[in-house]
């Protein structure tokens, strides 16, 4: 069987290279059967698959699509709402793809946070593995509307654990995609939510179609599935006792019990103990072990009793950046006996070795008790055990059912799930205060957006010590980013103060500005700060360099993926912003001791995690992009003209109705830049360009519309990339010509001005990840 050695985002496969994996169960081809007649003989659109966890949903799904839809050259879009999904079906598809054969590539990539962009997806991919989170964007929806447009055989929409799909910005998503003719497959163990309206709406999505469906119970006659084996603990801890009133509102609203209180579970050091014994009177019995904690914080600390009693133990959270080589270390089996989570294991874990699952947390989420329990029923069959130990730690509760994991699988065998009639917990709102207007800086490379504090952060800073009579003065000079470049060389040909003038003039320091940074976009050094910085060098003084090596630690894009994944509170938002803040002197340092710019960024970066977006405009398909170095024109006279193009944008007039924009220079840069196709500087007015696109690999409509971008930074200098620059954007048109040359290209004709934005911008970010000098 082919797998990957390492995790890689994208993968191009020649499934000739690859082997059949092992002989599949007859539960999968009887779906396979369900699938070819559900899809291909009665031609339905849509359709749910129901299967236990541990019965192979990911395996059904990706073996039937590659053999029935990608061999014959249709394209698949694989939706998950976590990272740890993406991995896994992608990993499946990985193995399979010998099913495609005698199809000769086979294209796989994954996008999220931390993997590739949907700019970067090209005709070459035929499995695109998206995060839901990506994909309901408003700038990605483009992309995902020009993948299905270049499916010529049709699109597969995948959405796994498809009971997630009722939330407000899936499902208008899949509403999308069913409009566009695709066809949607739902897999999920649990085909119910915790509202009847979300049931509701989850089974009008896919049609209320049920294509196949195998019981807990057969699966375990089969040996698919272990034997559970039911165990409670009584821990004796009388959980209602220091309820406050707000835990009481709370578990009258929702239903579950509140944060707070499973903290103070968290920290109860005898209940703790009590689970550590528990193992170790059992440990040959139960085996390998996941263990569900409350919260983090009980994470960490039942790890460590875990440890200290001499068990190979660890812990997964989902802000631990080396959280996928502790699960690995476990998986391997022989370094980890026993992982603690709090519900990062639930899904999309495959570790079938598991005998014992302890369920540390008590809940009424008939959802996640199956999924907890899940992760330890793996049959002989499926390379685990003949019997599977599910032990609940059951504190005493007088208001507060506890959901015991026996009645949710022994009513799962014979019917679906039952519905839960409370409501789960939903994510809170940004506090007001925090979503306020501090100041902003705009980065205006191509690839820009609405920049906070700390992605303008510097680089780090010059300091030397400045000796007048008997004072002394510090002396600190912001080296940002985009002027390290300059700084390096001006400081390098100034290196004697013999070449330097004893009077430094303002004249003289602008004139080293535009010549050391003149292809730095905005912020550019002040003279003063040449001035200085000079006068130090003349007079000998020993200036030293420092970089802000820690700004990652207050980085406001994983805190607030901290704080939207463990659903903080306003109140908890707060002390944890405060804690960084007080802790890390960099921090206060960077955001000039304005704790509130730092709360803007962490809030506009939690904003982007919870608005759902609009849909914009259809975008379609993005032809070829360079994958060597780009061509030169040849002839010396040939090329690119950026005043021409210029005219060309400014003549269309929906692009700027309000008179053309003030305009410094227009030049192309002197060195071409890696990591900046261009920019407008507000400084000068000035608008750069790259020198590697002038060149005929690239098309003219791309750098129509690269300058077309720059010119509405000079038309909207403080807007940034808000949502009305991006309006504005979407309004740009190719010339005749240029719309001309595209379609000799081979590129598709466009049929609304979206298109051309999602392919222009495809272009670049694609031809930058191909970038080759």
């Amino acid at each position: 069987m082919s797998t990957m050695k390492t995790w890689e985002s994208e993968v191009l496969l020649n499934p000739a290279n690859t082997q059949y994996p092992n002989k599949p169960r007859d539960h999968q081809v009887a779906a396979w059967q369900a699938m070819t007649k559900h899809f291909l003989d009665q031609e339905h659109q849509t359709g749910m698959i129901v299967m236990p966890t541990g019965a192979g949903k990911t395996v059904v799904a990706a073996n039937w699509l590659l053999e029935h839809h990608v061999r014959m050259g249709g394209r698949v879009l694989w939706l998950s709402h976590r990272r740890s999904l993406l991995r896994q079906a992608l990993d499946t598809f990985y193995q399979w793809g010998n099913s495609v054969y005698p199809k000769q590539k086979l294209g796989l990539i994954a996008i999220s946070s931390s993997d590739s962009t949907w700019s970067m997806v090209t005709q070459k991919h035929d499995v695109v593995f998206s995060s839901m989170q990506s994909a309901v964007r408003q700038d990605n929806l483009d992309y995902v509307d020009l993948f299905i447009d270049d499916s010529d055989q049709g699109t597969f929409v995948v959405v796994d654990e498809a009971h997630h799909a009722s939330a407000a910005s899936y499902a208008r998503l899949l509403r999308r995609l069913k409009k566009r003719h695709c066809k949607v497959l739902g897999l999920t163990a649990t085909p119910v939510r915790g509202d009847i309206k979300d049931q509701q709406r989850l089974a009008n999505l896919f049609d209320e179609s049920i294509v196949y469906q195998i019981n807990r119970q057969k699966l375990i006659d089969a040996n698919v599935l272990a034997v559970p084996c039911f165990e409670t603990v009584d821990t004796r801890v009388e959980a209602e006792k220091d309820f406050t009133p707000e835990d009481y509102r709370h578990l009258a609203r929702w239903g579950e019990i509140a944060p707070g209180v499973l903290g103070r579970l968290a920290k109860n050091a005898p209940r703790n103990k009590l689970i550590v014994n528990q193992y170790l009177m059992n440990k040959d019995r139960y085996g390998p072990t996941i263990v569900f904690a409350a919260d983090a914080l009980h994470c960490v600390t039942l790890a460590e009793e875990f440890q200290k009693a001499g068990v190979r133990a660890d812990y997964v959270t989902h802000n631990r950046n080396d959280a996928q080589e502790v699960m690995s270390h476990y998986q391997a089996k022989k370094k980890l006996d026993v992982i603690v989570n709090v519900e990062m294991l639930t899904e999309g874990f495959d570790a079938p070795h598991t005998r014992t699952v302890f369920i540390a947390r008590p809940t009424k989420s008939e959802t996640l008790m199956t999924q907890m329990v899940g992760r330890a029923l793996r049959g002989k069959k499926s390379n685990g055990n003949d019997m599977a130990y599910l032990v609940t730690f059951l504190d005493s509760w007088k208001q507060f059912d506890v959901l015991d994991p026996k009645y949710v699988l022994g009513d799962a065998q014979d019917n679906d799930i039952a519905p839960n009639k409370y409501k789960p917990i939903s994510t809170l709102p940004i506090p007001i205060e925090l979503v306020r207007e501090a100041y902003r800086l705009v980065s205006n490379s191509c690839a820009a957006h609405l920049e906070g504090v700390f992605q303008c952060l510097p680089h780090g800073w010059l300091i030397w010590w400045d000796t007048s009579e008997d004072d002394q003065n510090q002396r600190t000079v912001m080296v940002f980013e985009n002027q390290r470049e300059g700084y390096d060389t001006l400081l390098a040909h100034l290196n004697a103060s013999k070449n330097i003038p004893e009077d430094v003039s303002e004249d003289y320091a602008r004139n080293l500005i535009q010549k050391y940074f003149v292809d730095a976009p905005d912020p550019l050094p002040s003279w003063l700060d040449i001035q200085s910085l000079l006068e130090a060098k003349r007079n000998n003084i020993e200036i030293h360099q420092y970089t802000f090596d820690d700004k990652r630690n207050f980085d406001p894009s994983a805190l607030a993926k901290q704080i939207f994944e463990q659903q903080m509170t306003p109140k908890l938002m707060q002390e944890r912003m405060q804690e960084i803040w007080n802790r890390l002197p960099a921090c206060s340092f960077v955001y000039r001791d304005n704790f509130h710019a730092f709360a803007e960024d962490v809030s506009r970066e939690l904003t982007t995690l919870i608005t759902p977006p609009p849909f914009p405009l259809e975008p379609e398909t993005l032809s070829l992009v360079p994958t060597a170095k780009p061509n030169s024109w040849g002839n010396q006279d040939a090329g690119y003209n950026l005043v021409k193009i210029r005219d060309i944008v400014l003549a269309a007039k929906a692009h700027f109705p309000n008179g053309t924009p003030k305009l410094g220079d227009l030049r192309w840069m002197n060195r071409v830049s890696k990591g900046l196709f261009g920019f407008y500087r507000q400084s000068d007015c000035s608008i750069s360009i790259n020198p590697i696109l002038n060149s005929p690999d690239v098309p003219q409509f791309v750098m129509e519309f690269l300058l077309y971008h720059e010119l509405l930074h000079a038309d909207m200098p403080y807007a940034g990339h808000n949502p009305d620059f991006k309006a504005r954007e979407r309004l740009f048109l190719p010339s005749s010509g240029a719309i001309k040359e595209a379609f000799e290209r081979g590129i598709k004709p466009a049929t609304s001005n979206g298109v051309w934005r999602a392919r222009a911008n495809s272009f670049l970010d694609t031809f930058q990840a191909n970038w080759v000098m």
